[in-house]
């Protein structure tokens, strides 16, 4: 403990304790859980270490990730184990719904609190483990009402059949009292939800226990918790919306109880979004600006209508996010302009992409905004940096974009932009000879019929969006040789053509990179490590 000082102890735990301290050096609080090595604590502790180590090695921007507790250090000292976990000021939930008038939550707040816990679970479940021990006790409230779910001590990797009856009573699954031939440990975490919700809703344990000694649960096997709701007159604390997801998490059959996946589905999100308004529509569907309820953020919501017009751009985007979100390079300095995905879910007519939000809109609006529709010289330098940043890690990651426009870069309130729209992204090495994207953007390579190098194509979509930032205008109809300009830039490039066009505003700096980029050879164009090694960059960062 030489690296932390004890400031008090916050509760007994099995075997130990649990001490609030600080670390000595930069004086941050953490929780410290304490336990003796002992035979009977043993594999517990074990099993805890494991589940953290887990949670945390990977996917650390996937949904639910911010719900669940993360540990920070472990070490053993006088025959002690010492988990070093982030502190959670409000402590346990359970104190804090008992604080509340009627000790439950009003139908509003329980169902941001729920969507919280459910993408908890669904984070844990999606790293192979099953929980076993959710409770009102076992969840934690950070200092901005963040939930936090802790205590994996009982936890278990998944898939697996489990065959000990483990947790409090009130939240137990049926199965775990009759099935000698074992029981799904995600599924009884789905159970567990279900009791969690109730109390949230009502202040009450659904059950003592959920086995056919029960008198309320033999009522709920027979008659169904629709009826329960009637009889205990609690309509006015448990709406339908939640009666609706009650009756779909709390099925005595295991094996027709909703899966994680399918609770974050349900309803189109009901449970956990509300819509404000409808950003852009599309051939495909459309862009929503929708409210988190749990996280109180907003996001875009794209839904895109499935059909066999789409399965492909669907496939793609859903691969291009799930590489990045994976990426062991996300850290890099590029991972910002490129707009992340927060998960995605297909319905039965749609597929759903939770994606950031960008307030300013795409960048083609925002250069439109400005006076003659174009950037001043320093605000196109900023803007190529940040997009050719974002290209470089997207290569980086072997995805080439081949639709790189105005329209596909978004712009946020501080003036980050990111790069988005992967329906047409294929991952590299690929052989592709597809023209595709919009005819203003495409390298000429695109119209030959042969396979081509699809980052060389991003490359020449870079060079013609550095052309509108500077000029407000396109340089070509098309990239074909029966496109008079193009045929003229063939020819004579890019500076005679910035003559004959008498364009007084693009610096001799400037003027170099696009000569740089847009080379009609692919095989002599740039790699994105040579761009941003170009000269026209040494005055911005590339951090």
């Amino acid at each position: 403990m030489d690296r932390y000082s004890i400031l008090t102890i916050l509760a007994p735990a099995q075997g130990g304790d649990i001490l609030l301290c600080k670390h000595n050096k930069t004086r941050t609080p953490y929780v410290v859980k304490r336990i003796e090595l002992l035979p009977t604590t043993k594999d517990n502790i074990a099993m805890e270490i494991q589940a953290y180590t887990l949670l945390h090695s990977f996917k650390p921007n996937m949904i639910g990730a911010n719900h669940v507790l993360k540990m920070t250090d472990i070490f053993e000292e006088k025959e002690r184990c010492h988990l070093v976990l982030e502190h959670c000021a409000d402590g346990e939930f359970y104190k804090i719904l008992k604080s509340l008038p009627g000790q439950h939550c009003d139908a509003a707040s329980a169902k941001a609190y729920f969507a919280q816990i459910a993408e908890g679970v669904y984070y844990i479940h999606q790293h192979r483990l099953a929980h076993r021990d959710l409770s009102l006790e076992n969840i934690f409230v950070s200092s901005d009402g963040t939930l936090k779910i802790g205590d994996f001590g009982l936890a278990v990797v998944v898939p697996s059949i489990a065959t000990k009856a483990v947790g409090k009573l009130y939240y137990m699954a049926p199965e775990m009292y009759n099935c000698p031939q074992g029981y799904d440990p995600s599924k009884v975490d789905v159970w567990s939800l279900g009791i969690l919700l109730w109390m949230l809703l009502t202040g009450l344990p659904l059950v003592n226990n959920s086995s056919a000694d029960d008198e309320t649960f033999a009522f709920i096997q027979q008659y169904g918790l629709r009826t329960l709701v009637q009889v205990w007159n609690l309509s006015h604390l448990v709406p339908e919306e939640a009666l609706d997801i009650l009756e779909k998490l709390l099925i005595a059959d295991p094996t027709k109880r909703l899966s994680m996946t399918d609770a974050l589905k349900h309803n189109d999100h009901k449970m956990r979004f509300s819509k404000s308004r409808t950003i852009a529509t599309t051939a495909e569907g459309m862009i929503l600006l929708a409210h988190d309820n749990a996280s109180n953020r907003n996001y875009a919501i794209k839904q895109i209508r499935i059909s066999r017009y789409t399965q492909n751009t669907i496939s793609r985007e859903v691969a291009a996010y799930q590489v990045l979100t994976n990426a062991a390079k996300f850290a890099s300095h590029g991972s910002k302009h490129v707009l992340q995905c927060y998960g995605s879910v297909k319905t039965n007519k749609n597929h759903i992409l939770m994606l950031e939000y960008c307030a300013r809109g795409d960048l083609y609006n925002v250069l439109k905004a400005q006076q003659n529709h174009r950037c001043s010289p320093s605000m196109a330098r900023n803007y190529i940096g940040q997009i050719a940043r974002g290209l470089h890690y997207l290569h980086q990651n072997n995805l080439a974009h081949r639709d790189l426009s105005l329209e596909n870069i978004f712009v946020q309130d501080n003036d980050i932009l990111k790069i988005g729209d992967f329906g047409l992204t294929v991952q590299m090495p690929c052989s592709t000879t597809a023209a595709v994207g919009k005819p203003y953007y495409e390298a000429p390579e695109m119209h030959y019929g042969i396979e081509y190098d699809a980052t060389k194509a991003d490359v020449w979509s870079l060079g013609i969006i550095f052309w509108m930032l500077l000029t407000g205008v396109t340089l070509f109809e098309s990239s074909l040789d029966t496109d008079v300009t193009f045929a003229y830039f063939k020819r004579w490039g890019i500076r005679a053509l910035v003559q004959t066009w008498n364009v007084h505003d693009i610096s001799p700096e400037a003027l170099n990179l696009l000569e740089f980029l847009l080379v009609v050879d692919p095989c002599k164009r740039p790699s994105m490590e040579d761009v941003l090694a170009h000269k026209y960059f040494r005055h911005i960062s590339l951090l």
